[in-house]
């Protein structure tokens, strides 16, 4: 079966949002233009680091071309459009930039079967030809756009620490059984505000939002 290229060029709407309750969220990227919308899952790690590299290439951009307008757009809350249908689940994901249109490139490639390896970023030139791609092609005002929504959803669920108002993060706490894992919820300034551990994420959550 031949691998398909989902090209959306030109873009209306591209964002990143989660689908269940805190600490048993389903993440999704979502794509439309028109009448066409096409939702692909992928890892909160994944939407968190793509969120943090796309700042770090928009910086770069401005960095070398001081000429480049990066509009502040007001952030997009809506909720992910229905219906709601995974496309395919992403593993790896690509990154460039066209600077002949001034515009970034986000390839989002579907997973392989039997690929246990942890998911990576790559250049697009890259990315194998095997495995289906949602392809998109946002101005780096978009980007930042969804770089702050995205930010966003990955830390949704957690009150702000109580005492400093810093970020909760989720820490996983692994023993020697791989299969013996807890977690627990504690600020990012690593101040008094911690708790104990759970053994799901969103129990940890819960625990976390009690006491904050």
């Amino acid at each position: 079966m031949t691998a398909r290229i989902l090209l959306f060029d030109p873009i209306e709407r591209f964002v990143a949002g989660t689908v269940g309750q805190p600490g048993e969220r389903t993440f999704f990227i979502q794509a439309r233009t028109g009448s066409k919308l096409i939702s692909v899952s992928l890892e909160k790690t994944q939407v968190q680091a793509l969120s943090e590299r796309l700042t770090y290439m928009i910086r770069e951009i401005k960095q070398s071309d001081p000429t480049i307008v990066i509009q502040k757009l007001t952030r997009d809350d809506e909720p992910l459009e229905t219906p709601i249908e995974e496309e395919f689940r992403v593993g790896v994901i690509g990154l460039a930039f066209e600077s002949s249109r001034e515009l970034i490139q986000i390839d989002l490639q579907a997973v392989a079967e039997g690929d246990e390896e942890e998911p990576e970023f790559i250049d697009v030139d890259d990315l194998s030809s095997g495995q289906d791609i949602m392809r998109v092609l946002i101005s780096p005002s978009m980007a930042d756009q969804f770089a702050k929504r995205a930010l966003s959803v990955v830390n949704a669920g957690r009150l702000p620490c109580p005492f400093c108002g810093g970020n909760a993060i989720l820490v996983l706490e692994c023993y020697d059984d791989e299969f013996d894992k807890w977690y627990r919820v504690e600020c990012e300034n690593r101040c008094v505000m911690q708790c104990n551990s759970s053994e799901s994420e969103y129990e940890a959550i819960q625990t976390w939002n009690r006491r904050a």
